[in-house]
């Protein structure tokens, strides 16, 4: 229950301070400056990139000395422990590059991604801002960002997909199986915003944050999609919606990349529609 609801004053942060995580930066890199199997840190993420706001998390990669990474991976939460306080903490990824996702007691969360201080592989993690280096290392790649994969290369992929999740319908109409076809629609509203994104020529930049990435009218037709409601009505008009969009869009954007356009699978698609619901765009 927040503080509007029991009618107390809640102070809450302006959206652009990042003081918290600044500081608790800080105490991380005193923490980790302490370990001498770190060599190095870089800040990655939205703080990386300068567009951190105060509901960001604080991103952190770091270098370890190959010897010495396989038993701190093993031993991952005392590794944790010894930089910060808790309540929630998971590694996940490759044993030789994992990342740890954490939560403080105050629920400042914070991902650790730890790799071998001498692997040269690139890495993908777009802006990377050194925190400290140990003398006399050099990494063999700073981290950066490994060739971005072009827009074309996921758009044949995005359309199909769409077209194969519209298609299954009749099923859950059939089944009446609508609070099911709510999953669909999700799946349908997704692959709209990245097909927006496609067009806008860029990517979602983390998993909570869309709106400066969408243009306004982009904003406004998403915000214009039908509620979420498991009934008959509401789950075709949400699938119908997002197809109104969708195919259009799709059809442009994949001829501005000189990309065929699945022209057979729309045109089955909407014809099992037809036959089966009833159902035009």
């Amino acid at each position: 229950m927040d503080g509007e609801e029991t009618g107390e004053q809640v102070e809450r942060p302006a959206t652009t301070d990042t003081t918290a995580q600044r500081a608790f930066l800080d105490r991380l890199v005193a923490a980790l400056r302490a370990d001498e199997r770190v060599l190095a840190a870089w800040t990655i993420g939205s703080l990386a990139r300068g567009v951190a706001d105060a509901y960001s998390d604080v991103d952190v990669l770091i270098a370890v000395r190959n010897p010495d990474l396989a038993a701190l991976v093993a031993d991952w939460p005392a590794f944790v422990a010894r930089l910060a306080p808790t309540v929630f903490a998971r590694r996940s990824g490759a044993a030789e590059r994992p990342t740890i996702t954490a939560i403080t007691p105050d629920w400042l969360r914070f991902d650790l991604t730890i790799h071998p201080a001498a692997d040269p592989r690139p890495h993908n993690y777009g802006a990377a801002a050194p925190l400290f280096a140990r003398d006399g290392f050099a990494p063999p790649d700073a981290p950066t960002q490994a060739p971005g994969r072009d827009p074309a290369d996921r758009l044949p992929f995005l359309a199909e997909e769409f077209l194969r999740v519209l298609g299954l319908l009749p099923v859950a109409v059939g089944r009446g199986e609508f609070i099911v076809g709510l999953t669909p629609t999700m799946l349908l509203r997704d692959g709209l915003i990245e097909l927006m994104l496609l067009e806008n020529g860029g990517a979602r930049g983390g998993a909570k944050r869309l709106n400066p990435l969408l243009t306004e009218e982009q904003r406004a037709a998403l915000a214009g999609l039908p509620p979420l409601v498991p009934t008959r009505e509401a789950v075709i008009a949400g699938h119908l919606a997002c197809a109104r969009l969708f195919l259009p869009h799709a059809r442009r954007l994949l001829a501005a990349h000189g990309l065929p356009y699945p022209e057979a699978f729309e045109r089955a698609t909407l014809d099992h529609l037809r036959r089966a619901l009833g159902l035009t765009l």
